[in-house]
């Protein structure tokens, strides 16, 4: 596995690019923020970003998520860097995320920067900016905290494999390399004052009462698969259950609730999920691959559910199953793990 800055990319390239939405209302970006789950991380941090304060609704929404795609990153590495069993590997870890996954996305954030002119002398501290002007300053504010937050996650990364690291780089060495903004005087990345405990794969922030998420098989049936071979990331997938249960699509014994509109609603659940590789590929020993089949059937024994047909139906009508996801803030905007 070969984790991505997905959110990075899609910020800078792709759907959220920040001026691709200068005409999105406030009200918008208010109810897309409250949509967003918060990730906690899996490890303890040595270092924060104490960025400046968001004063729009656009900036709240690009904070929180650029927030939440910062932790998720670090935590796959420490994820796999706790699987490595040989200096030869940590070596691999250490080439290809310090050498050329983050930087590359530093150079990208760069060249952003500049072509959008998004320098961080250039925001304003008020809301006076009207207009045109007015968005662009919120632009800058995205990209410049995209920036600080992609250098808290190469200083996170380096400390997770700083026992095969030869040589540390710190911030003020990332800005000179990678960046043709110097420094603050005052840095946004603050080293923390109290590491967190470590909080356990298993663990979720904020359960709804009387709901236990579980991150285990706890039901008999026909399906070969386990939990602990198909699910990619507990914690996230826990956190996604949190909402199936929100949402009234399961109660508190895990049970799927016969209620109209839920069996289609599950099935598009199922088909988010697999686009957004929550899943392993492969079985293991033997490295079967994983069939989208074998996951229907798992996740409908999980749940005392039985979508095969809207299953199937959807998959072969992709605009009902857009339809669907899009009607539901929450699932259109999972997190792929």
């Amino acid at each position: 596995m070969n984790p991505e800055l997905v959110v990075f990319n899609k910020i800078l390239f792709q759907e959220f690019r920040p001026w691709m939405m200068n005409q999105t209302h406030e009200t918008k970006f208010k109810e897309m923020h409250l949509g967003l789950a918060e990730v906690p991380p899996s490890f303890s941090l040595l270092y924060e970003v104490d960025f400046i304060q968001p004063l729009t609704f656009k900036r709240t929404f690009y904070s929180k998520l650029i927030h939440i795609a910062s932790i998720t990153y670090p935590n796959s590495i420490s994820t796999i860097v706790s699987s490595v069993t040989n200096a030869s590997e940590f070596s691999f870890w250490s080439a290809t995320l310090l050498t050329k996954a983050i930087p590359t996305k530093f150079e990208d954030i760069e060249r952003a920067i500049l072509d959008r002119e998004s320098q961080l002398e250039k925001l304003s501290k008020s809301l006076n900016a009207i207009g045109s002007d007015k968005e662009h300053q919120d632009n800058i504010f995205v990209l410049q905290c995209l920036k600080y937050h992609a250098i808290w996650i190469f200083l996170e990364v380096q400390e997770l494999l700083k026992n095969h690291v030869s040589n540390f780089i710190t911030e003020e060495t990332i800005h000179l390399k990678y960046f043709s903004e110097r420094q603050p005087e005052i840095t946004f990345v603050k080293q923390k004052l109290n590491k967190i405990a470590p909080i356990q794969e298993s663990r979720i922030v904020n359960p709804p009462v009387g709901f236990q998420p579980l991150g285990y098989d706890f039901r008999s049936g026909i399906t070969n698969l386990t939990y602990s071979t198909l699910i990619k990331n507990s914690m996230s997938f826990q956190n996604m259950e949190v909402q199936l249960f929100l949402s009234q699509i399961i109660d508190l014994q895990y049970n799927f609730i016969k209620r109209k509109g839920n069996k289609d609603l599950l099935a598009a659940i199922y088909h988010a999920l697999i686009s957004k590789a929550f899943f392993s590929e492969y079985k293991h020993p033997g490295k079967q691959k994983i069939k989208t089949l074998d996951i229907r059937k798992y996740l409908d024994n999980r749940y005392g559910s039985d979508i095969d047909q809207q299953f199937r139906s959807l998959g072969k009508n992709h605009e009902k199953l857009n339809e669907i996801i899009g009607k539901h803030y929450w699932i259109e905007n999972l997190l792929p793990c």
